[in-house]
C-alpha cells in the first residue's frame, strides 16, 4: 500500500488524479493495473469538531480546570 495526497484535475469532460513515477515505482504499480482507491477528503477535523461547541457555555480552559478537578480532587 502506498499513501499519497493528490489534486483532482481535469481533463476534457472527465477528471484525474496524477501519479507521481516515484510512486508508481514504491508501489510496483504497472500501467494498465486495476487499483483500489480509499478517498478522503482533505478537512480539518479538528475546526470542524469544535465548531460545533461554539455556543457551549463554558471556554476551553474552564472545561479543562473542571476535568482537572473531576480527575484529582477528592
Amino acid at each position: 500500500m502506498v499513501h499519497m495526497q493528490g489534486v483532482i484535475k481535469k481533463w476534457g469532460n472527465s477528471y484525474g488524479i496524477l501519479l507521481p513515477k516515484n510512486v508508481l515505482e514504491k508501489g510496483h504499480f504497472k500501467e494498465g493495473q486495476k487499483v483500489e482507491l480509499l478517498i478522503n477528503p482533505k478537512t480539518n477535523i479538528l475546526k470542524k469538531t469544535f465548531g460545533m461547541f461554539k455556543d457551549f457555555p463554558l471556554s476551553g480552559q474552564q472545561v479543562k480546570d473542571e476535568a482537572r478537578r473531576d480527575l484529582y480532587d477528592d
